[in-house]
C-alpha cells in the first residue's frame, strides 16, 4: 500500500497580526516568570521597578489581545496564530489583574 501525500494547493498563509500577538504573549509570560523569581529572591521586597516592569507586562498583554482580534479580520490565512495568542493573552491579562488585584 503507497504511501498518501498530503498536498495543498493554497496560498494561504498564518495571520500576521496573530504571531505577533503570540509573540506579545510570549513576552508577558517571560516578563512575569522573571518577576516572579526575582521577588522571590528578595523575599517579596522587590520594589517600584518590578511592579513597573509588571505593568509593561500587562501592557504587552492588552497590546496581543487588541492584536488578536484585528487578525481576526484577516481574509484567507490561517487562524492559529490569532487564536493562540488571543486566549494566551487573555489568560495572561486576567493573572496580572489577579496580582495587582490582591496586592501580591
Amino acid at each position: 500500500m503507497a504511501k498518501r501525500r498530503n498536498v495543498r494547493f493554497t496560498d494561504k498563509s498564518h495571520a500576521v497580526k496573530g504571531m505577533a500577538s503570540t509573540i506579545l504573549g510570549t513576552c508577558s509570560i517571560l516578563i512575569f516568570i522573571i518577576l516572579v523569581y526575582v521577588s522571590y529572591r528578595q523575599r517579596g521586597n522587590a520594589g517600584s521597578y518590578l511592579g513597573a516592569f509588571g505593568l509593561m507586562g500587562m501592557l504587552l498583554s492588552v497590546g496581543g489581545i487588541i492584536l488578536g482580534i484585528m487578525s481576526f479580520q484577516e481574509r484567507e490565512v490561517y487562524y492559529l496564530f490569532s487564536k493562540i495568542g488571543t486566549i494566551m493573552n487573555s489568560i495572561l491579562l486576567i493573572l496580572w489583574i489577579s496580582i495587582y488585584g490582591t496586592g501580591l
